[in-house]
């Protein structure tokens, strides 16, 4: 498993911070203090995604039959991202089929948004993840902003349910 950190749930405006001060002020916050479970191949890559950042570069685009309604989180993410990181993100519809979908592609690769209320969601939530970007995976994008547990015990159970459920890597 490869970890950005913690910090990406920090919401940064694209349109409020200049781009040097932004990407200075978001290597800073994802790179402070962030230590998952060692002993199951956990690989901090937030350096790797910031060093290739290319911010406001690339598209965001909604693919056909995209409805907004109800997917503001995804947007807000897709938005994230791109101002962020850069590269294409296409926000993906919902599937109309027994298996979901995505929520968004970027750069090529299938990524899902998942944000849990509780903590006992979470691994369900990290497993359903896995299996809507099996394709193509790239990776979950997990907003903790709900939970009211310590991030050890979050790391924690996203270690064990990546563990136990993970076929290939898979960045969180």
């Amino acid at each position: 498993m490869r970890v950005v950190s913690k910090g990406a749930i920090q919401w940064l405006s694209c349109n409020c911070l200049q781009n040097d001060y932004r990407n200075n002020t978001l290597r800073a916050i994802l790179s402070t203090g962030y230590q998952i479970m060692k002993k199951l191949n956990v690989e901090d890559v937030t350096n790797e995604y910031l060093d290739k950042a290319l911010p406001n570069q690339g598209s965001l685009l909604r693919a056909p039959g995209f409805k907004e309604k109800d997917h503001s989180d995804e947007i807000q993410v897709g938005d994230f991202i791109f101002c962020t990181f850069g590269g294409k993100v296409v926000l993906l519809k919902e599937s109309v089929q027994e298996a979901e979908n995505p929520d968004f592609e970027w750069n090529n690769r299938f990524w899902d948004l998942k944000s849990p209320n509780k903590i006992h969601n979470l691994g369900k939530l990290v497993k359903k993840g896995l299996s809507q970007i099996f394709r193509n995976p790239g990776g979950i994008i997990i907003d903790i902003s709900s939970l009211r547990e310590s991030m050890p015990k979050i790391e924690a159970v996203i270690a064990e349910r990546m563990g136990t459920s993970m076929k290939h890597s898979v960045d969180v």
